[in-house]
C-alpha cells in the first residue's frame, strides 16, 4: 500500500495515537480516585459512628443490668424508706461515678436515696418530665437530658420497675447519669481536624458532642435544618452543613433501646482539597510528559530520515556503474545494518566458498573425535570391508585384523563377544531379505579387544539395492558407547540398590519379629536387589568367636553348609564376614578369582557362581551384632555409591534389630510386671488382688447357678521352724513342692492363692455341698502326710485348714477371708493337721481370744498366774521322783483358765517370754522350798520356742538358780523338737551350756515333730517324753503301740530315760511297764494340783 506521509509525519501520528488514550485513562483514574476517597471518608464515618453507638449502648446495658440486680434485692423490693437508704449509700460507695440512685414509689415520691434528701423529707418527682414515661412504659426508660439542680451537671435518668413476688409493680429505681459517661472511646481513632462525633436524642437534643462539648450538650436543636436532616436519615450517610457551618460527610447509627442516635461528621474540605491538589499535580505532569514525548519523536524522525536519504544516494551511484561505491555506516542500528548488508553483497561468493571449505574441515575433525568407524558388507563376495577408523574401536591395528576384508563368520568368532556373535549373521540375513528399500537398522553389541577385554559399540546400517531390487550392499557405521553402557549399568545397579533400601525400610517399619525381619531382608536383597545370595550371621562370643547363621536366601544356599566362619583374626576370620564383624567396617571382595584373601573360599564360591561379595557390619549401639553378607555373580559388582546405600541399609537393619529387641524386652518386662502385680513371685500363684477378681467372677456365676463358693484358708504347720533351721532356700523349695502337691488335690477351675509366708487361700467355685467341701479339705490334709524330700532331708509337714462359705457365712470377700482365718485358728487349736468350718461361735471365740490377749498383758502385774503341779512317778517303785510345773491363769472374772486357752495367745503376742521367766522363777522357788522341807524332787519346766530363740536362756536359768538356791541337778527343762530345729548348732551349744551347769534336759512330745537321729545323738538330753496322743490310743491302735515301743527302745539304746505322759488307764500302765518305760505321768496317779495339795501327796506318800 502506497503511503503519502513521510516518516516524520507517520512517527508524530504514532505518538498522537499513543498519547490520546493515555490522556483518557488519566482522566478516568483521577475521577475514580476522587470517588474512592469520598467512599473511604464515608466508610470511616460509618465505622466511627458504629463504634460510638456501641460504646453508648454498652453504658446503657451495664447500668440497666445494675438496675435489674438492685431491683431484685429484697430490701429494695419492699420500697420502704426506713430500710433502703443504707443499701443505696453502700452502692454509691462502690460506684462513686454514678449519681444519686433513688427508690421511687408508684406516686412518684423518692422514698430512699443514696444521699440525704433536702430537709430530710421524701421528695416528690412526679412532676418531672421523664416520670410519666416511667409509669407507662415497661422495662428500662431513658429520659431526655436535663440540667440536674443538685449535681449542677447535665444528666439523664435511667429508671427500671421494682416488682413484688407476684410480678406487680411496687415502685421504680432511678439512676441519674452524667452525660459525660456517654462519651465514646475514640482515643485511638484517626480523627481528622473538625471531625464531629456526637449523640442526639430523637427529639434533637444533644446528649454529647466532642467539639465544644459544654456549649452543645443539652441543647435542643430540633429546629436546626441540618439536625433535622440527620434525624431523618436515622441509619445511613448524608453530606450536609452542620450547625457550626462546616460541610461534612455524616454517618448516623441508631442506639438500640434508647431512641438516641450516634453521628459522625468528617469535613468534606479535607477530602475535596486532596482531590483538587492531586488533579492539579497530575495535569501538570501529564502536559510536561506529552511535550517531552513530542520533542523526542521529532528528533528520532530526523535521525532516521537523514541516513536513509544517504543510502538512496549510494544506491543510485552503484546503479550507474560505480562498483567501488560503499554506503556510509551512519544512523540508527537498523539503518547501519542495511548499509552493512549492502556493502557485503559484492563479497557474497567469496564468503560462501570460504564457509564451505571450513565446513568440510570441521566435519572431518568431528568424525575423528567421535571415533566413528565405517564398514560395508558386500553381498557378492560375502565379505566385510572396514576403514582405518573402525580398527580403533577394538584398540587394534589392521595388521592384527589381517587386512581390511574379513569373512563375517571369522569376524564374529574373533572380534565379537561370544554372547553377541550370533547377532552378526542374524542382522546380515535380516537386511538381505528386507523388501523395503529404505530399510535401516540399529543394534548394540559387545566387541573384543586383543587383550581379551570387551567394549560396547552402537551399530547403524542401511541397505543398497540394484535395479532389480536385490540387496547388494550394506553400509554402516559403528560408535564406541562403552562409557555410556557402564554408566547405564552403574545407574541401574544404583537404582536397584535404592529400591532395595526403600523396600527394606518398609519391611523394617512393619517388622514385629526379629527372625522374620532377617528372612525378609535376605529375600529382598536377592529379589529386589538382584544379587545372587544373602545371609545374616551373628557374632558369637564363645572361645572361637564363631559366626552363627540366622537367616539366608538365594541360589545355592548350601554354600553355607559346613562352612566354618569366625570373626577372630585368624585365617577363617579374614573373609568379608569375619573382617566386617571384627573391625565394624565394610569389607569388599570384588573378585573371588584374583583376591588372595578369598583363596580359602575361592573354589567353592566360583563353583556356586559367586564372583564377588561384600560384608556389611551390623553395628549396634555398644558392639557389632553380626554381619550381612551379599554375593554377586559379577566381578567388581560393588561400586562406591552402591556400597553407601548398602551400608545405610545395614545400619538401618542393625537399628531395627536393636529396636525389636528393646521392644521385646519392654513387652517381656510389661508382661512380667503385669504377672507380678497379680501373682506371687515365688510360686507363681495368684496374689490377693487376682484372688479377689476370681472371687467376684465365682460369686457372679454362683448367683446365676444358685450354687455356692467355698474359701479355704490353709496354713502350713511348723513351716517357720523349717525356715529358721534349714534356711530360707529350703523353705522356698518346700513351698514350691507344697504348691505342686496342692495343685494335684484340686480341680482346674479352683484357684490357689499365696497370701505370704506359709499361708494359702483356695477358692472352690460351683460348690455348696458341705460333704464335698469337707472331702476336698480332708484330701488335702491326708495328701500332706507323706514327707517331702529336699537335698537329702525328709521334711514332714501338714496343713491346718479353715473354711468359710458363700453366701452362707457372708457375701463379702474380706468377711469370708476373716471367717476362714478364724476357722483356721480353731483348726490349729484343735491339734493342727485338720480342718474346721467357720461358725458364729468361732467368731465369738476369736473375739474372746482378742479380749483375753488384751487382758493377758496385765495378768503378770496383777499376780493372776499360779502353778499347778503333776507328779512324775517311777514305774517300778511307784514313787514320786519328779514333778512338772504347769501354769494356770486365775482370771478375776472368768475364773481358772487352762493353758490351752491362753498359752497360744501368749506365744502369738510374745508375752510367753515374761510368763515363761515367771514360771521358771516360781517353779524353782517352790522346788527349793520343798527341798528345804526334805522333798528333793526334780522340777520339770516347759520352755517355749520364743524363750529358746531369744538367746538369753542360759543367763536366765543361771540367774534364777542363783536367786532361788535350787541345785541345777533338780531342774529339768522340757524342750519341744521344734525348738531344737530352729538353729541346730546354736541349739547344741545352748544345751551343752545348760548341761555343763548340771541342768537336766528332756524332749517333750517326742515323735510329733521333725526328730532326726543324727541331731538327737548330738543333743545332750537326759530324757524322752512320749506324747500323750500315742499313749491314749496304744491299747486300741497298733500304730500308736508300735510308735511307743520304738520310742522306748530308742531312748534306752541312746541311754536316755523315757517318760510317758497322759496315762489314765491301768491297761496303758501295764503296757508301758511291760516294755520298760521308766516313768509315767497322768490322771491315773494325779491331775495337776496346787502346791498345797501336792504337799499332801508327798506327806501321804501315795497317789490320788
Amino acid at each position: 500500500m502506497k503511503s503519502f506521509l513521510t516518516i516524520r509525519a507517520q512517527l508524530l501520528a504514532l505518538v498522537a495515537a499513543f498519547a490520546l488514550p493515555m490522556i483518557a485513562i488519566f482522566a478516568y483514574t483521577v475521577f475514580d480516585d476522587a470517588r474512592h476517597q469520598v467512599e473511604e471518608a464515608k466508610a470511616m464515618a460509618r465505622t466511627l459512628a458504629v463504634i460510638a453507638a456501641s460504646d453508648v449502648d454498652r453504658v446503657l446495658k451495664n447500668n440497666r443490668d445494675l438496675l435489674v440486680q438492685m431491683s431484685k434485692r429484697p430490701i429494695i423490693r419492699q420500697v420502704d424508706g426506713r430500710k433502703c437508704d443504707q443499701i443505696l449509700w453502700d452502692f454509691r460507695q462502690l460506684f462513686p461515678r454514678s449519681a444519686n440512685m433513688t427508690v421511687i414509689d408508684l406516686k412518684g415520691t423518692a422514698v430512699c436515696s443514696a444521699v440525704p434528701q433536702p430537709g430530710g423529707k421524701p421528695v416528690s418527682i412526679a412532676r418531672s418530665p421523664w416520670f410519666p414515661r416511667t409509669m407507662v412504659e415497661d422495662g428500662l426508660v431513658v429520659s431526655d437530658p436535663f440540667y440536674g439542680p443538685i449535681t449542677g451537671r447535665w444528666v439523664t435518668v435511667l429508671t427500671y420497675p421494682i416488682r413484688d413476688d407476684m410480678g406487680r409493680k411496687t415502685g421504680y429505681l432511678g439512676l441519674p447519669l452524667d452525660l459525660a459517661l456517654y462519651e465514646p472511646n475514640l482515643s485511638n481513632a484517626p480523627l481528622q481536624p473538625d471531625t464531629v462525633v456526637g449523640v442526639v436524642t430523637a427529639k434533637g437534643v444533644i446528649v454529647w458532642r466532642n467539639l465544644d462539648t459544654e456549649k452543645w450538650v443539652g441543647k435542643d436543636l430540633s429546629g436546626n435544618e441540618q439536625v433535622r436532616r440527620v434525624l431523618e436519615v436515622k441509619d445511613g450517610e448524608i453530606e450536609a452543613t452542620g450547625a457550626d457551618g462546616i460541610s461534612r460527610f455524616y454517618s448516623v447509627t441508631p442506639i438500640q433501646g434508647s431512641g438516641w442516635y450516634a453521628f459522625v461528621g468528617i469535613p468534606t474540605k479535607t477530602t475535596y482539597g486532596e482531590l483538587r491538589e492531586a488533579l492539579m499535580r497530575n495535569a501538570v505532569l501529564g502536559s510536561l510528559s506529552l511535550l517531552f514525548i513530542l520533542g523526542v519523536a521529532w528528533m528520532i524522525a530526523r535521525r532516521i530520515t537523514r541516513p536513509v536519504g544517504a543510502l538512496a544516494s549510494v544506491a543510485r551511484a552503484i546503479r550507474i556503474g560505480r562498483q567501488d561505491a560503499r554506503a556510509e555506516l551512519a544512523g540508527p542500528p537498523e539503518i547501519r545494518e542495511v548499509a552493512q548488508e549492502f556493502n557485503e553483497m559484492l563479497d557474497v561468493r567469496l564468503r560462501t566458498e570460504a564457509a564451505l571449505r571450513a565446513s568440510e574441515a570441521s566435519l572431518s575433525e568431528a568424525l575423528r573425535i567421535t571415533r566413528l568407524g565405517y564398514w560395508e558388507y558386500e553381498a557378492g563376495s560375502d565379505e566385510l570391508v572396514l576403514n582405518d577408523q573402525y580398527f580403533s574401536l577394538h584398540h587394534a591395528t589392521v595388521e592384527q585384523f589381517g587386512g581390511y576384508r574379513l569373512h563375517p563368520e571369522d569376524f564374529a568368532r574373533r572380534w565379537v563377544h561370544p554372547e553377541d556373535a550370533h547377532l552378526v549373521e542374524e542382522h546380515i540375513r535380516q537386511a538381505l531379505h528386507a523388501h523395503d528399500p529404505d530399510f535401516m537398522a540399529q543394534t548394540e553389541v559387545r566387541i573384543l579387544c586383543p587383550d581379551g577385554s570387551a567394549r560396547w559399540i552402537s551399530v547403524s546400517f542401511k541397505i543398497e539395492k540394484d535395479p532389480q531390487g536385490v540387496t547388494t550392499r550394506l553400509i554402516g557405521a559403528a560408535q564406541d558407547i562403552t562409557e555410556r553402557k557402564h554408566a547405564e549399568h552403574a545407574q541401574q545397579r544404583l537404582n536397584r540398590a535404592l529400591k532395595l533400601l526403600s523396600d527394606c525400610n518398609t519391611t523394617l517399619v512393619h517388622a514385629v519379629e526379629e527372625n522374620k525381619l532377617l528372612d525378609d531382608i535376605c529375600r529382598l536383597v536377592v529379589e529386589s536387589g538382584g544379587y545372587r545370595m544373602a545371609w545374616v550371621g551373628y557374632a558369637e562370643h564363645d572361645e572361637g568367636k564363631s559366626v552363627r547363621t540366622v537367616a539366608q536366601y538365594g541360589d545355592e544356599q548350601d554354600y553355607l553348609d559346613g562352612l566354618e566362619l569366625s570373626w577372630a583374626d585368624i585365617e577363617i576370620g579374614r573373609g568379608p564376614t569375619g573382617t566386617a564383624i571384627r573391625t565394624g567396617l565394610t569389607d569388599i571382595n570384588q573378585d573371588y578369582a584374583s583376591n588372595p584373601r578369598a583363596a580359602l573360599w575361592r573354589e567353592t564360591a566360583l563353583a556356586h557362581g559367586y564372583r564377588s561379595s561384600i560384608g556389611l557390619p551390623l553395628n549396634g549401639k555398644k558392639h557389632v551384632l553380626g554381619a550381612l553378607t551379599i554375593y554377586s555373580s559379577e566381578t567388581g559388582a560393588f561400586e562406591r555409591e552402591e556400597v553407601k546405600l548398602l551400608e545405610e541399609m545395614a545400619n538401618d537393619l542393625a537399628y531395627g534389630i536393636e529396636t525389636l529387641r528393646t521392644r521385646a524386652e519392654h513387652e517381656a518386662a510389661e508382661r512380667k510386671l503385669e504377672f507380678l502385680a497379680h501373682h506371687d513371685i515365688l510360686t507363681g500363684l495368684p496374689n490377693r488382688v487376682l484372688l479377689r477378681d476370681r472371687f467376684e467372677q465365682a460369686i457372679a456365676q454362683a448367683d446365676r447357678d444358685h450354687s455356692g463358693v467355698a474359701m479355704l484358708f490353709l496354713d502350713l504347720d511348723n513351716f517357720k521352724q523349717v525356715n529358721d533351721t534349714l534356711g530360707h532356700n529350703f523353705g522356698d523349695q518346700l513351698l514350691v513342692k507344697v504348691v505342686e502337691r496342692l495343685r494335684g488335690c484340686l480341680r482346674d477351675s479352683d484357684t490357689i492363692s499365696r497370701q505370704g509366708g506359709d499361708e494359702f487361700i483356695v477358692l472352690l467355685p460351683h460348690l455348696s455341698d458341705l460333704g464335698a467341701i469337707g472331702g476336698i479339705a480332708q484330701h488335702i490334709v491326708e495328701v500332706f502326710t507323706d514327707p517331702f524330700e529336699i537335698d537329702n532331708y525328709s521334711l514332714n509337714t501338714s496343713f491346718s485348714v479353715g473354711i468359710s462359705l458363700y453366701p452362707l457365712d457372708s457375701r463379702e470377700f474380706d468377711t469370708l477371708l476373716r471367717d476362714a482365718d478364724t476357722a483356721l485358728y480353731q483348726a490349729k487349736d484343735s491339734g493342727r493337721n485338720t480342718y474346721r468350718f467357720f461358725s458364729e461361735k468361732m467368731n465369738i471365740d476369736a473375739q474372746e481370744q482378742l479380749h483375753l490377749q488384751g487382758q493377758l498383758r496385765n495378768a503378770l502385774n496383777n499376780r493372776e498366774f499360779l502353778l499347778h503341779f503333776q507328779p512324775q512317778v517311777d514305774i517300778g517303785g511307784e514313787r514320786i521322783v519328779g514333778v512338772e510345773a504347769l501354769v494356770r491363769w486365775q482370771h478375776p472374772e472368768l475364773g481358772l483358765i487352762p493353758p490351752g486357752r491362753f498359752i497360744p495367745l501368749a506365744e502369738r503376742s510374745g508375752l510367753i517370754i515374761p510368763i515363761g521367766e515367771w514360771v521358771l522363777q516360781e517353779a524353782c522357788r517352790q522346788a527349793q522350798a520343798w527341798r528345804e522341807q526334805g522333798h528333793a524332787l526334780a522340777m520339770a519346766v516347759n520352755l517355749s520356742a520364743l524363750q529358746f530363740k531369744r538367746g538369753t536362756l542360759v543367763d536366765t536359768v543361771t540367774r534364777v538358780l542363783h536367786q532361788t538356791g535350787l541345785p541345777a541337778e533338780l531342774l529339768e527343762l522340757e524342750l519341744t523338737e521344734s525348738i531344737l530345729l530352729q538353729d541346730i548348732d546354736i541349739a547344741i551349744r545352748t544345751l551343752h551350756s545348760l548341761k555343763d551347769m548340771g541342768v537336766k534336759l528332756s524332749i517333750d512330745d517326742f515323735g510329733t515333730g521333725y526328730s532326726s537321729l543324727t541331731y538327737l545323738k548330738r543333743l545332750a538330753v537326759d530324757k524322752l517324753k512320749i506324747d500323750q496322743s500315742f499313749v491314749r490310743d496304744l491299747t486300741e491302735d497298733a500304730d500308736s503301740a508300735a510308735i511307743v515301743r520304738a520310742i522306748i527302745q530308742l531312748g534306752h539304746t541312746m541311754q536316755l530315760k523315757v517318760i510317758a505322759e497322759g496315762v489314765e488307764k491301768d491297761e496303758q500302765l501295764a503296757f508301758l511297764r511291760n516294755y520298760g518305760c521308766d516313768e509315767v505321768q497322768g490322771y491315773l496317779y494325779s491331775r495337776p494340783v496346787p502346791a498345797v495339795e501336792f504337799v499332801k501327796l508327798l506327806e501321804r506318800g501315795g497317789m490320788t
